[in-house]
């Protein structure tokens, strides 16, 4: 039996070169009833409503003032409660003050909550923070807060302020397109201040109704890749991707100059009910170099056996990595159109010929079992970047000229509609493709056997599961430490862990992204995960699979600060939306998937972390957002109570409920 010590030699050498082998790729595939949950969405599906506003002050030297100093104005329009943050590398020095609308100063000795803000899934990466909390009665309006450190010795000190009224007024913000986010094109935000939630974020989401002319203010506040502030106005002009000029939706674009991620913020400020507001959001905007276009053409090539390969012809000459899909029809005995399969995985450009392609494959199985025939089309085609998920190219429809040994696969048809079954089977080869030889599964496995691979998540700088030891039996502790890595690379990191400890079969457990990583890798790639036919093939604790909307507040300080381990795309909730597009409905039934919070009461009568509640939705366990914790297609575990996320919150972390990992530890796959 391969031995877990080796576990934390191996990656600590593979982290340093992030270069591992790739197993080998799933080819997926599903019916027609699954075409509405591959549709790529649109920017609204992942909008961000927020009651907060994310501030930031410079202390400066005074003439005359010995250390640095600085103030600002905090709008107050709740009459119920309102709370700040100050957040700053110097906080301990730090001392603040505070004036009401009428110039009297405010005793803040009753309202401090030390608070910081983790900007890595165990905290060991964070921000300092201080939060002031308010409750009724108080004044409403322009509150002064001053700051100044008296032994700060640098020319300048930045400090990040959080504000929170807790009233119906938000600001509701989304990217302007998916489509066009490349180097040299437009990028940006549309955001509106409203009174309404969002009704649902799945298809045929719509944004909330806007409030008309109570904004009088709005900037969009972009930071680049190279660590450039640019800050231009949004409009409500129908000029600049507003919609309708006047319509209380404003907006405002910048040409990327550069690939990577920008954090972008949009200020709103205005006027509601003679009270004056600001409201903010952060979020993450990936840009990527355009690289690759679909052409249009696409070739069906046949051997004369059951799979088919269709190749997507691409102007890409250069062998980059993507995932694909696309929707398979064909003509039915009446020569009319009718929906086959959905095809999809990760691909690479290959040369074929004078042309280059991305190749995906067909089973016949779904050709016999829609009953259908040649000619075929492709719908509802797209391309997206294998490390945002953000689509590099789509088209709607695109013919397909079938090659090869026609008659063979006429042939082969004429076999398997003769099949039973044929008309309702789904088998494990339509789904996944080819099952490599070495990924036989066995008969005599058992859990005690089947050793037990746990990841931990995002930015960590330990393995939670780690010193909870004693509830798991031969368990494997992934070690990828202080380290910001996309899903896809996250995911092949453990395959290649898996595969040094000499793990021929194993079961996953995931913590907060780890979890996300190892259903990726369960959805794209041939490993001995796919082995275990029994028990729960993976498990998940704390994931975000829907993403976070703290992301970008969490990219905000992390540049501001130069901490942690750098902007997720891929947690954020607009790049977790493009990337459950590509999962497989059979993958999604292997996951098992446990989520915590706070107890589940008034907003400051509970929370885990209150820096964080400032800018999370409700409830939440300090990082992980119920509402985007759960799964849609996979198996809820249930929520527990008065447990976080991770160490030093309010409650005890959730990876340490020795019970929980006793059920986790015996339900494994094996």
């Amino acid at each position: 039996m391969a031995r877990p010590v080796l576990s934390l030699i191996f990656l600590a050498a593979v982290a340093s070169a992030v270069v591992v082998s790739e197993p080998p790729r799933k080819q997926l595939g599903g019916p027609p009833s699954e075409f509405a949950e591959h549709i790529l969405p649109q920017p609204v599906q992942a909008g961000q409503v927020e009651n907060t506003a994310a501030l930031s002050t410079t202390l400066q030297q005074v003439a005359g003032v010995a250390g640095l100093s600085s103030s600002i104005d905090l709008p107050v329009d709740s009459d119920q409660l309102f709370a700040f943050t100050v957040f700053s590398e110097a906080l301990s020095s730090l001392s603040v003050t505070l004036l009401d609308p009428s110039g009297n100063a405010v005793d803040l000795s009753k309202h401090i909550n030390p608070s910081n803000f983790p900007l890595s899934d165990d905290a060991t990466a964070s921000v300092p923070g201080t939060v002031y909390v308010f409750n009724a009665p108080f004044a409403t309006g322009v509150y002064k807060l001053s700051i100044s450190c008296a032994t700060c010795t640098t020319a300048t000190q930045t400090v990040a302020i959080h504000l929170f009224n807790d009233n119906n007024i938000a600001v509701f913000s989304h990217l302007r397109s998916y489509s066009n986010s490349f180097v040299g094109q437009p990028i940006g935000i549309a955001s509106r201040i409203t009174q309404q939630k969002m009704l649902h974020r799945g298809l045929g989401a719509t944004a909330p109704k806007a409030m008309v002319g109570v904004v009088s203010t709005a900037e969009l506040d972009m930071l680049t890749p190279d660590g450039k502030q640019v800050d231009v106005p949004m409009h409500d002009d129908g000029l600049h991707g507003d919609g309708a000029p006047n319509d209380g939706v404003w907006a405002a674009t910048i040409t990327a100059a550069e690939p990577g991620n920008y954090v972008a913020t949009a200020v709103l400020r205005g006027t509601v009910n003679g009270q004056e507001f600001v409201r903010t959001t952060q979020q993450v905007i990936a840009v990527l170099p355009q690289d690759l276009e679909l052409t249009g053409t696409a070739t069906a090539v046949t051997d004369g056996q059951q799979r088919l390969t269709i190749n997507l012809a691409v102007s890409e000459a250069t062998s980059n990595k993507y995932r694909a899909y696309a929707e398979v029809w064909g003509v039915d005995s009446n020569n009319a159109e009718t929906a086959i399969a959905w095809i999809g995985g990760v691909v690479n450009t290959v040369a074929d010929g004078s042309s280059n392609v991305l190749p995906l494959e067909l089973d016949l199985q779904w050709v016999a079992r829609a009953g259908a025939k040649a000619p075929f089309t492709l719908k509802n085609v797209w391309v997206q970047d294998i490390s945002t998920f953000m689509p590099v190219s789509q088209l709607a429809q695109i013919p397909v000229t079938t090659t090869g040994n026609l008659l063979g696969m006429k042939k082969v048809l004429g076999r398997l509609t003769q099949k039973p079954n044929v008309r309702t089977e789904i088998t494990e080869e339509m789904r996944w493709g080819v099952r490599p030889k070495h990924l036989l599964r066995r008969s005599n496995a058992t859990a005690e056997t089947t050793p037990l691979v746990m990841a931990h998540g995002y930015c960590a700088g330990r393995n939670p599961f780690q010193a909870q030891g004693a509830d798991f039996t031969n368990a494997f502790y992934f070690a990828d430490f202080n380290a910001n890595r996309p899903h896809d690379e996250f995911a092949l990191l453990v395959s290649a862990f898996a595969e040094a400890n000499q793990l021929t079969t194993w079961s996953g457990v995931g913590h907060s992204q780890g979890g996300i990583a190892l259903l990726h890798l369960h959805n794209s790639y041939w490993t001995g995960l796919e082995v275990p036919t029994n028990g729960r093939l993976l498990q998940s604790l704390g994931s975000p699979y829907l993403g976070c909307t703290a992301a970008g507040s969490a990219a905000g300080l992390g540049k501001a600060f130069g901490v942690g381990c750098g902007e997720n795309f891929d947690l954020s909730v607009d790049g977790a939306t493009q990337w459950k597009t590509g999962l497989s409905a059979a993958a999604l039934d292997d996951v098992f998937f446990y989520t915590t919070t706070y107890k589940r009461n008034q907003f400051f009568g509970d929370y885990c972390n209150l820096a964080v509640n400032l800018v999370l939705e409700w409830p939440n366990d300090g990082t992980a957002e119920l509402e985007y914790s759960v799964l849609p297609g996979a198996n809820n575990m249930g929520n527990t109570e008065s447990q976080c996320h991770t160490t030093g919150m309010k409650y005890a972390a959730q990876y340490e409920d020795d019970a929980r990992n006793v059920i986790i530890n015996t339900n494994r796959g094996y």
